[in-house]
């Protein structure tokens, strides 16, 4: 089976290394002859280089360039792919044109990442969404949310999990030695949020409530894992704030090693400008055995079962957050107990096995009805 896969960017994120994952998944299965185009040059994730796929960049020079549509159309011809599959509002837009002139192959549209709350033909996304769903065979979304937010027609629209790659959580590094090079100890009780210093995340709640925590238990540490443009004002407002309980770590390669020292993952999001989706980092977290706590709404709301795997908490009230986290500090055989079921809902619903089984029928059901 030959399949085209377009992406805007190769950037890091929890889309990209989603769809790295499928490759690694198809791949292993064997049968499938894999092209990745994106449209920004650049890949972030080197190892993606050693996989055996052909990748191609092309290069814009703006973003009004028209060419891009008649280089696609061109290497859409040339291998004549049975499924085109794309990673992206941009890479769905820039299809539109080679999805009218060539039928040959059947369209997923993978335009869904998140769920926002109150989208409008305003917003540039669900405005590509909306062009290219009548062209589309289906469309993906990684939660039921994401297609509800984006008004996605029912009966082309399908919700596939994230899948992770378990292996990445064993033989992982000793954990004193990273503990001692933080300044941590085994007594600590530590908090953890990866994510990036972006506008949709609420690292601002997390440090609110970071204040709270710190005149009442010492013991317990938050650590934020990312970088971005809005860590240097965080850092700034936790100094204000006379923080000695928070730790930036910045953007880590092996960020597994960190998370397993983690007692509890929390993530926080902006929902006045974002809606999440499914969530790497929280997946992550339950498949390491760690309770997790998130701001309520979206997939998030798919992720978290109340009072199981951990807590949905309401936007913007450290007051709650505080709250959550002293309860789990409190009552630590629930809170490893709470851990152990995150760890068996991540075995059962979001591994790189299903999620790879659900494309492979997915792709094999619609080339099955043409």
């Amino acid at each position: 089976m030959k399949i085209l896969f377009l992406i805007d960017a190769i950037s890091v994120g929890g889309k990209e290394r989603r769809m790295i994952e499928l490759f690694k998944g198809l791949i292993a299965k064997g049968g499938y002859e894999i092209t990745l185009v994106s449209f920004t040059p650049g890949v972030e994730y080197s190892y993606l280089l050693d996989m055996p796929i052909k990748l191609v960049e092309f290069q814009r020079t703006g973003k009004k360039d028209l060419t891009i549509f008649s280089k696609l159309y061109r290497l859409i011809k040339s291998i004549k792919p049975d499924i085109i599959h794309s990673w992206g509002s941009m890479a769905s837009f820039y299809a539109l044109p080679s999805l009218m002139l060539y039928r040959k192959a059947k369209f997923i549209n993978g335009i869904i990442a998140d769920a926002p709350e109150n989208l409008s033909i305003k917003d540039k996304h669900y405005l590509r969404g909306v062009l290219t769903y009548p062209f589309s065979d289906a469309i993906i979304s990684n939660s039921f949310a994401g297609i509800k937010s984006y008004k996605a027609p029912a009966k082309k629209s399908y919700c596939i999990y994230n899948g992770m790659d378990l292996n990445r959580f064993v033989n992982l590094a000793p954990k004193e030695p990273l503990l001692k090079s933080l300044g941590l100890s085994a007594n600590d009780f530590l908090v953890g949020m990866v994510a990036a210093f972006e506008e949709r995340k609420d690292h601002e709640t997390v440090i609110r409530a970071a204040a709270k925590i710190q005149e009442i238990d010492d013991r317990i540490k938050i650590l934020f894992m990312g970088d971005g443009l809005f860590r240097k004002p965080m850092e700034e407002l936790a100094s204000k704030l006379k923080l000695d309980n928070i730790l930036f770590l910045g953007r880590l390669k092996d960020v597994e090693n960190y998370v397993q020292l983690l007692n509890v993952g929390i993530l926080a999001t902006n929902n006045l400008v974002h809606g999440e989706g499914i969530s790497n980092a929280l997946i992550e977290c339950m498949a390491m055995g760690k309770p997790i706590i998130g701001t309520a709404g979206g997939g998030t709301n798919e992720l978290i079962v109340e009072n199981e795997n951990g807590f949905l908490i309401p936007p913007k009230n450290p007051d709650v957050l505080v709250e959550k986290i002293l309860f789990l500090s409190n009552n630590r055989e629930l809170s490893e107990e709470m851990g152990r079921t995150g760890k068996k809902m991540a075995k059962e619903k979001f591994t790189v096995e299903r999620m790879t089984n659900d494309f492979v029928d997915l792709y094999s059901s619609l080339l099955d009805n043409q």
